[in-house]
């Protein structure tokens, strides 16, 4: 399982599943680390807790709020992979999540791979969990695609 703190930082916009419709729900800005009596998120074990204030954008189905996400629940761009999950933030990075599995130079000296690329857990990154990754990811962005 991946955890939010092993990408770093959440990028400016990610995909979550819209409430009213389950479509894909772009949030448009870094969530906000506070918790709903204001205090700042808490570290447990290292791990940034799950939950976060966001806004919501569905431009399917028009929601828009602020709404507190959880990650492991609500993401959008998910894949269980024999009992694992690897999440991705929106549709461009499970593409670049894809182009990278496939890839056969994902050494960490190639410069030119994003960092968070470094830091998927290795067990997606295995060879013998390379077909099933490639498939799981594949498949799950061509029926997305089509619901749009």
């Amino acid at each position: 399982m991946t955890y939010i703190y092993e990408w770093f930082r959440f990028p400016k916009v990610f995909s979550v599943i819209c409430p009213n419709c389950q479509g894909e729900c772009n949030c448009s800005e870094i969530p906000i680390t506070k918790n709903f009596n204001g205090n700042k998120m808490t570290f447990n074990s290292g791990k940034l807790s799950k939950n976060f204030k966001a806004k919501l954008n569905c431009s399917k189905c028009g929601y828009t709020n602020e709404k507190i996400i959880n990650w492991e629940k609500d993401a959008y761009w998910k894949f269980n992979i024999k009992g694992k999950i690897l999440w991705a933030w929106n549709l461009e990075h499970a593409i670049a999540i894809l182009e990278f599995i496939k890839s056969k130079n994902r050494k960490q000296t190639n410069r030119e791979l994003p960092f968070s690329f470094l830091h998927i857990p290795e067990f997606f990154k295995l060879a013998k969990n390379r077909e099933t990754v490639i498939r799981k990811i594949t498949k799950t962005i061509k029926r997305n695609d089509g619901k749009k």
